[in-house]
């Protein structure tokens, strides 16, 4: 027995419907949260998403996100509408997190604070109010690292590694049950 059937993408005004989520999101949305998870007044905070190469780094404080690994934690989850094929994706993301201190704030001080408020529900609640398929799940111990600058002068760096799960949706339309056929 097999089906036969037409599929074709979605259009983009379908699309916009599913529950979307990669790493440029995330990258927005640890952004977002950062900015409330660990406050500064008056202080500015510089947070870069991605390593940049042959970049001069800001001046500190600042912080580095960087993706370190992305993987499925399952198969796909399928449902079906009376017009799509949906599929959601659940994956495990982790994210290394470099916080690099000065004179007015040290990096483990900003570490902390945002180590303690991810591993609260207060920070689940923030993430759902971005309105994409991203939580948190857990954060790992602070490591205090320094490090030497360009002017071959030791720093104030300290890093960790938060974990988010991605399930964004993926879909396809497909014709009406009326073109399947029974062989």
């Amino acid at each position: 027995m097999s089906t036969e059937r037409s599929m074709k993408s979605l259009n983009h005004d379908d699309a916009m419907k599913l529950r979307q989520a990669d790493t440029q999101l995330l990258y927005e949305d640890i952004e977002r949260f950062l900015r409330k998870a660990v406050p500064l007044s008056g202080i500015p905070l510089t947070i870069l998403k991605g390593q940049l190469n042959r970049v001069a780094s800001p001046k500190p404080p600042f912080i580095l996100l960087q993706v370190v690994y992305e993987k499925s934690l399952s198969l796909n989850e399928t449902r079906y509408t009376s017009r799509y094929k949906i599929m959601r994706d659940y994956s495990e993301c982790a994210i290394q997190m470099d916080f690099y201190g000065s004179d007015t704030i040290a990096s483990q001080k900003m570490a902390k604070s945002f180590l303690v408020r991810f591993n609260d529900p207060w920070a689940s609640e923030q993430f759902e109010r971005y309105g994409h398929a991203i939580a948190p799940l857990y954060c790992q111990t602070i490591t205090l690292k320094g490090y030497v600058t360009g002017e071959r002068q030791f720093a104030d760096r300290s890093t960790l590694q938060a974990y988010f799960s991605l399930s964004p949706e993926f879909g396809v339309s497909q014709d009406s049950a009326i073109n399947l056929r029974m062989v």
